[in-house]
């Protein structure tokens, strides 16, 4: 779900990843994509509960917390 060659393998390893149609994943890329907004948001979150992170672990791995924007 996280972008980027470092933090597409992370969430590939931790299964922070949905599988989406193609025109779905292409609507994902678009700039201020909405659907990509929402999709981060809902994956820290879940990532969050799942490992018990707090938010500064999500942004160490991550490099972002996608739930303040």
């Amino acid at each position: 779900m996280f972008h980027g060659s470092l933090y597409r393998t992370r969430s590939k390893e931790l299964g922070c990843w949905v599988h989406l149609c193609p025109d779905c994943h292409h609507a994902l890329h678009n700039t201020n994509s909405r659907l990509d907004k929402y999709l981060k948001e809902i994956t820290q979150k879940e990532a969050m509960h799942h490992y018990k992170w707090s938010t500064e672990d999500f942004r160490k791995r991550f490099g972002k917390n996608y739930l303040e924007e």
